[in-house]
């Protein structure tokens, strides 16, 4: 599983409810009346479920709490009467003063009239009330009653205004003075105020119907809204959508959303309300009621751009203010019109008028620089071109009306060309006459230009730096990039310029995608954050300074500085010189450096620190060890090259990537980045900056220069980065920096939203990053813009008022600024092969290419195996020379690997039977590097089997729908848990080669032996006792019948041989001696020599078998002596017999002294002669012997160290004495040897 995001998403229900003092499914209005609800005193129970019940305050009553409660008086009703026996004018026009009972009297009717001081002239419905001090006593009239006293009426309240009570009511008196109010039928309420009743209440109508009012106290039920009565007199619903798009607009979509209701939604590719939808710019034009000129050029030249998603701004000339301008006739008389237009085109942004009022300049898409002032609250463009109308809102921009045509700064009329299409220049010339010389140079330095020319990659889209962007590069940089041995890494890093098969305009930026280039990793061309218009590579690593350089072959796009490959980035490396030793030999002529070094200041100084072995001491695998065979010597002291890898300032990372913020403002230029070959990138910001490329202010702190705010507590500041330092006053609070309290709370009304605040000037603020009239503030879209100031590779996330930036997958950073993951640092070696090279090609994205001597995918790769070759052809495949060699493998290419299956059938051996039955093969399981070299040369079987260490896998060469990966290579199932599963097995040979000794000859093939004589010729260690035998041969008849009888193969012998160390130093034998030491008619083997037997030589003497004693005469097991001569080798065999190895030569018993007389003159010569002939085979046998490495006496050639870099050395060869009169030039010169020569003779026998 993988983490992601999900949306906020919000859903539209239209909730059915009643106004506020309206109660009731049919929204009835609540007693007392629009904005008097109960009478001001009350509340009202309303909302759809409401009873319209009025819930009085303190002191009131009624249906709408429109009276005082019985005995309180007033406007509130907070008053209490406090009449005794009376009866009080209570009420809200109440005073409060008493109509007394008969015979009471008082302000509180509680003074008992006890006397008529009025002589009866009151009425009997009247009191006596006495007078003031001074005055008389009066007749008042008692409650209930009217009159002056002796005259009194009773009072009827119906009589005037129906007694207070409701128009709906009946006022009926009850007694003197008092009465009742009663609603008529069809109302209810208290009788001074009356509601008619609902008479949907109690009716029921039928579905899709709704009970309304028709007159008073009557009902009836009608069709609900979005239904309609049919003939039937049932109730349909409506579909609007069906008469005239439902009053949509031709480009919206009408959709029923209930009966009788639609919703009109703009199409895919237009904007609006539904009710006017509008396309994009190209759509927009065509429909302006008089197209200039201006505008038919773009219909007619930008129709593709104009039709792309954008977002654009485009400044459209207004056609009745440039009614008489020619400049777009002129400029495309002159072949230039697509400049013009592209100047009056924006890319990046959709730009509202006020926002352009808030910047200083914009790039077009021509790539020129458009200027913006702001005078009188008008926007003018290069100064003199006015917005004269606004904020024209299409589908992929934004179309702002001009006064005047706009024309790029930097180009004239005079250098404009002929409207006649000219030829395209090739890639040198565009390149060399805009500035871009020193890239075109090295495009065809690494040899590109081919490549460039071949029609299969056009078209190309290039990006060239500046030659003043190369000349800038640091001089390391310049010298480890132009240096003849990274000429490879040069073609990587100019490939990294090119995108073939792909031409891109200027339009089409920023992609969605990020195009490939030809070195294989990704590039990014975003839009600037901090200029609009501009456009940017991989991050900021490079800007687009110049577009539409169109050559013969493709677009290319100027850059003010050189890309950085991903898996290369910048690199600095230095060379340095290391002191070493060079070749250690004789001091009396010191040898020179070894290759590729010099000499320490181009002078030979040596010193005496080595220790070497002579040419003739050197062993046969050339090895040297400090022994008694090395000497001491000298050595010179030498130089060598040492190239150490280091990344260009700003860089870091054995990759060399740009430091966060890019190599051109590193850390932003606000901090200092850990940068160099071990460093990790990691940016130490300067006081006030945060981020990962200290891109961002810290808290409290603002603007470019993370200024810190000044606002006080009661403020608070717009910060960051594009904040402006102003603060937003608390409410009560006022000021520059919110310090001054104001002197009186400011009163809005109606109250401001939640999110405003009310200003001194009573009027509603909506705060901070939310838009609205301050009594309705909704959160504003920060993401909508800039992507909410997130990197390009980032997702902007909003909750609330508050903005999270995360980098996307593959990328990593504080989501403000993102650098690709590389997957060769997260992974070990990015998941690439051990024996590959991990290239890292952007985010998370990698290539894995195998070392050299491997072969594969990268993911898996094998080693290179040399082709097969008959093994017999070289040196007879190890085999002795007198053996037949056959080579196992040289005719199967399996490289020794076989398949093999159980005779059950397919899929049956377990782990242990087919290890068993490779053994049963003479074979064992293949190792996965086995069977990797089979697959290199051509072993294709889709059959699974078994391989060592409990593997399973398969070979294939090709693609093949019937194998079950289409891979090629090795198909590893890897390390099976379970060894019970059923697979077939693949078996490997470990024997390459067989010999067979020749017909002729006895042995195993490696060792090869003839006859007696032929095994005695050929072996070094034999040669005293072979010269003296040949000597005995050429001299006698005896001995020449000693050497036949051992040359032939009637009868077995046992010859014992004495090896050359053991003869003195002029010792000689007789021919007694000689024959003494051959046994005839058996072949007697070591295993055969027991103790006490005794043999009979030729000569007719016993030889004594014994077992060997140490010096202390105990018995050594297994050691055999030969008349007291120890065998140090045994049982060589020969075809007529077998040679046992003694350490000394045999006496024989009893030989006749040498006589003292002289000798035959002829016998001198004789003599002379073979004593001649004895000393050149000396001399041959001794320097063969010395240059050949005796293993088990066998002859094998070495080179010496001196002789390396001879491929055919010279074979040495030792003439048989018996049949050439002449030894073997051996050349004996050692020009570093200062010491003699010493023997091997005592490490052979210890052997």
């Amino acid at each position: 599983t993988l983490s992601g995001c999900k949306p906020n998403c919000t859903r539209v229900t239209v909730l059915l409810g009643c106004c506020s003092g309206y109660f009731g499914p049919g929204c009835e209005m609540c007693p007392g009346g629009p904005g008097v609800w109960c009478s001001g005193s009350g509340i009202c129970q309303d909302g759809l479920n409401g009873t319209g019940e009025c819930l009085c305050q303190e002191g009131f009553q009624g249906t709408a709490c429109e009276s005082c409660e019985a005995g309180r008086y007033g406007p509130t009703c907070k008053l209490e009467c406090r009449c005794v026996n009376g009866k009080c004018r209570d009420g809200l026009a109440g005073n409060g003063s008493c109509d007394c009972n008969k015979g009471w009297s008082g302000a509180d009717c509680d003074v008992e009239i006890v006397s008529d001081t009025c002589n009866g002239t009151c009425h009997p419905h009247a009191n006596c009330v006495p007078g003031m001090a001074s005055s008389t006593p009066s007749c008042v009239c008692t409650a209930g009653y009217t009159g002056n006293g002796t005259s009194c009426s009773e009072w009827d309240p119906c009589e005037r205004n129906n007694g207070g009570c409701s128009m709906s009511a009946t006022c009926t008196k009850v007694s003197a003075g008092e009465r009742t109010c009663s609603c008529v039928p069809g109302f209810t309420g208290d009788g001074v105020v009356c509601v008619e009743l609902d008479g949907c209440a109690s009716k029921t109508c039928g579905e899709h119907e709704e009970c309304i009012k028709t007159a008073a106290g009557r009902v009836a039920c009608t069709c609900v809204s979005g239904y309609v009565e049919d003939s039937m007199r049932m109730c349909k619903p409506v579909d609007p959508c069906t008469q005239d798009n439902g009053g949509c607009s031709l480009f919206a979509k009408c959709v029923l959303v209930g009966p009788g209701v639609r919703l009109c939604r703009c199409v895919p590719g237009y904007i609006g309300v539904g009710f006017s939808c509008r396309g994009r710019i190209f759509e927009e034009l065509a429909r302006l009621p008089a197209m200039s000129v201006f505008s038919q050029q773009l219909q007619r030249n930008l129709f593709r751009e104009l039709s792309l998603e954008g977002p654009f701004t485009l400044f459209l000339p207004d056609t009745e203010l440039t009614a008489q301008d020619n400049t777009v006739e002129e400029w495309e008389r002159r072949g230039l019109v697509k400049d013009l237009l592209w100047y009056h085109l924006v890319g990046c942004r959709q730009l509202l008028h006020s926002k352009l009022m808030e910047q200083s300049s914009l790039i077009a898409l021509s790539g020129h620089r458009i200027h913006i002032t702001v005078r009188q609250n008008s926007v003018y463009l290069n100064g003199d071109s006015q917005i004269v109308r606004r904020d024209y809102v299409t589908a992929n921009g934004i179309i702002h009306y001009i006064s005047k045509v706009l024309v790029p700064h930097n180009l004239t009329l005079s250098e404009a060309g002929d409207s006649v299409p000219a030829p395209l220049k090739n890639l040198t010339t565009v390149a060399e006459e805009n500035g871009y010389k020193r890239f075109s140079d090295l495009v065809k330095e690494v040899g590109l230009m081919p490549v460039i020319a071949d029609p299969l990659h056009r078209p190309f889209t290039m990006f060239w730096p500046t030659d003043e962007a190369l000349a800038a590069l640091l001089p390391a940089q310049q010298h480890w990039l132009y240096s003849n041995q990274n000429l490879h890494h040069l073609l990587q890093v100019l490939n990294f310029h090119i995108i073939s098969d792909w031409r891109i305009d200027a339009v089409d930026f920023p992609l969605k995608i990020e195009p490939r280039t030809m070195q294989g990793s990704t590039l990014s061309i975003t839009c600037s954050r901090f200029e609009i218009g501009a456009l940017m590579l991989n991050d900021g690593a490079a800007q687009i300074v110049q577009r539409h350089l169109v050559f013969d072959g493709g677009i290319a796009y100027g850059i003010n500085g050189l890309l950085e490959p991903p898996h290369l980035g910048a690199r600095c490396d230095t060379f340095t010189r290391q002191p070493v030793s060079g070749i250690c030999g004789n001091c009396s002529a010191v040898p020179r450096c070894l290759p590729g070094t010099k000499l320490k200041g181009g002078m030979l100084n040596y010193h005496r620190n080595c220790w070497y072995v002579p040419r003739s001491h050197r062993s046969a695998f050339g090895s040297v060890s400090h022994s008694s065979r090395t000497v001491p010597g000298c050595s010179a002291d030498c130089l060598t090259p040492v190239w150490l890898p280091q990344c260009c300032k700003h860089h870091y990372g054995h990759d060399c990537q740009a430091c966060p913020g890019g190599a051109r403002s590193p850390c932003s230029n606000r901090g200092h980045c850990s940068d160099g070959w071990n460093g990790r990138g990691t940016c130490w910001c300067n006081e006030g900056f945060t981020g990962t490329a200290c891109e961002l202010c810290g808290p409290s702190r603002f603007g470019a220069n993370c200024t810190s705010c000044t606002c006080t507590k009661n403020g608070r500041c717009d910060e960051g980065k594009t904040g402006k330092g102003t603060c937003f006053c608390s409410e009560g609070w006022t000021g520059d920096h919110c310090q001054s309290q104001l002197e009186a709370l400011p009163v809005c009304s109606p109250k401001c939203h939640h999110n405003a605040v009310c200003q001194a000037n009573n009027v509603c603020e909506c705060e901070l990053y939310y838009e609205g009239d301050g009594r309705m503030c909704v959160v504003a879209d920060l993401c909508r813009d800039n992507n909410g100031g997130c990197s390009g590779n980032a997702n902007c996330t909003q909750l609330g008022v508050t903005i999270s930036c995360s980098c996307g997958l593959g990328y990593m950073g504080d989501g403000h600024v993102c650098t690709a993951v590389s997957k060769c640092e997260v992974e070990r070696n990015g998941g690439c092969s051990e024996h590959a090279v991990c290239i890292n090609l952007g985010a998370f994205t990698r290539k894995c290419e195998c070392k050299s001597g491997f072969r594969g995918n990268g993911i898996q790769c094998l080693k290179n195996i040399s082709p097969p070759v008959n093994r017999c052809l070289d040196r007879n495949g190890l085999c002795h020379p007198d053996a037949i060699c056959i080579d196992l493998h040289f005719q199967d290419t399996t490289m020794g690997v076989f398949h093999w299956q159980s005779p059950r059938g397919k899929y049956s051996f377990t782990y242990t039977e087919a290890m068993d039955a490779c053994v049963a093969e003479g074979a064992t399981l293949a190792t996965f590097s086995q069977l990797a070299a089979a697959q290199q040369f051509g072993y294709h079987l889709c059959t699974v089997g078994w391989l060592e260490g409990s593997r399973a896998g398969y070979p294939t060469t090709t693609s093949n729908p019937n194998c079950a990966s289409s891979d090629n290579g090795i198909i590893d199932y890897g390390v099976r848990k379970n060894s019970s599963e059923l697979w077939d097995a693949y078996c490997f040979r470990a024997r390459d080669v067989e010999c067979w000794c020749a017909e002729g000859f006895v042995g195993d093939g490696y060792s090869c032996h003839g006859n007696l004589v032929q095994v005695l010729s050929s072996d070094a260690n034999f040669s005293r006792f072979y010269s003296q035998l040949l000597d005995f041969a050429r001299s006698s008849k005896e001995g020449l019948e000693l050497l036949t009888f051992l040359s032939e193969e009637t009868t077995r012998k046992t010859l014992f041989v004495p090896i050359d160390s053991g003869f003195g130093e002029n010792e000689t034998l007789s021919w007694r001696d000689l024959e003494n030491h051959v046994s005839e008619n058996h072949s007697l083997h070591y295993s055969q020599m027991m103790d006490g037997l005794r043999l009979r030589s030729r000569l007719g003497n016993h030889l004594l078998i014994a077992d060997g004693v140490s010096d202390n005469h105990t018995r050594i097991n297994g050691s055999k002596l030969v008349n007291g001569r120890r065998v140090v080798q045994w049982d060589i065999e020969a075809t007529n017999g077998i040679i046992q190895v003694i350490e000394a030569p045999l006496q024989a018993p009893g030989a006749p002294a040498l006589a003292s007389h002289s000798l035959p003159k002829a016998l001198v010569v004789t003599v002379l002669l073979a004593v001649i002939g004895l000393v050149a085979a000396g001399v041959g046998l001794s320097c063969y012997w010395l240059r050949r490495k005796n293993d088990n006496f066998h002859f094998h050639y070495f080179k010496s160290e001196e002789d390396d870099d001879d491929d055919k050395p010279a074979v040495v060869s030792v003439p048989n004495p018996l049949y050439s009169a002449y030894g073997a030039a051996v050349d004996s010169t050692e020009p570093f040897d200062d010491y003699g020569d010493y023997s091997d003779t005592q490490n052979i026998i210890q052997d």
